[in-house]
């Protein structure tokens, strides 16, 4: 119960990232953008690690998590399983890298891809 709760969290923690690591690209100085895109871009990577650590060690049981329901019908939730974390995995360290990549040409210098571009890069991840 106790690792299924710490997933729980885990999982609610690296869905909400890319929009915190977003909105506080929308409102830093155009410098520090680029570096706060990356680095909650690597926080969500990172949690996706984790989800699939505690995956493994609740012993490859799959779990369903349910955040939000309407009597017995689950509106909003988590299904945890070997395919999802291999493809979350996938796309969240994808968009890492996407991130990675952009970095270089997301300077004040180019005018046909402003800083503040970022936002957009951080939701995508």
């Amino acid at each position: 119960m106790e690792n299924t709760l710490c997933l729980q969290y885990t999982a609610l923690a690296t869905l909400l990232l890319p929009f915190i690591g977003a909105l506080l690209t929308a409102c830093v100085p155009q410098r520090m953008a680029k570096w706060i895109c990356t680095l909650f871009a690597l926080l969500a990577t990172l949690g996706t690690v984790v989800i699939g650590w505690l995956f493994l060690a609740h012993g490859k049981a799959d779990t369903t998590i349910t955040l939000l329901q309407y009597g017995n019908v689950a509106l909003f939730g988590f299904i945890i399983d070997r395919i999802s974390t291999l493809i979350v995995f996938a796309v969240v360290f994808l968009g890492l890298l996407v991130s990675l990549y952009s970095t270089g040409y997301l300077t004040t210098a180019n005018r046909e891809h402003p800083t503040r571009a970022a936002t957009a890069i951080t939701l995508s991840c």
